[in-house]
């Protein structure tokens, strides 16, 4: 009886949701598990331009999904934007299954 976080592809299989004329993209986060998840962060890292940023999400529901938004750092599509989603970055949430908090993937420029 734990929470379990996981970010989300889309209906194509890729983490890599753009928005707004890809100056940003969009995270969906579930949580799988059977409780609800108490407060978490999830960051998205764009690798060689740092950091995009992090999201804290207060609590999510066993089988609910949350959506985030984050900047898509400029020059990153060079020609295309590799990132990795990490869910729970910090840690701070107890889930059945730790190790599937993490997504890597690529926005094609």
């Amino acid at each position: 009886m734990l929470p379990d976080l996981v970010p989300v592809p889309n209906e194509n299989g890729s983490f890599c949701n753009k928005t707004d004329g890809g100056r940003s993209f969009i995270v969906t986060v579930k949580n799988q598990g059977t409780v609800v998840a108490g407060l978490f962060t999830t960051e998205v890292d764009f690798y060689k331009y740092g950091k995009s940023g992090m999201s804290t999400t207060a609590m999510l529901d066993a089988g609910d999904l949350v959506q985030l938004k984050f900047l898509i750092p400029p020059g990153c599509h060079d020609p295309d934007c590799e990132f990795k989603i990490t869910v729970d970055v910090d840690d701070v949430v107890v889930e059945s299954d730790e190790g599937n908090n993490v997504a890597i993937d690529t926005c094609l420029g």
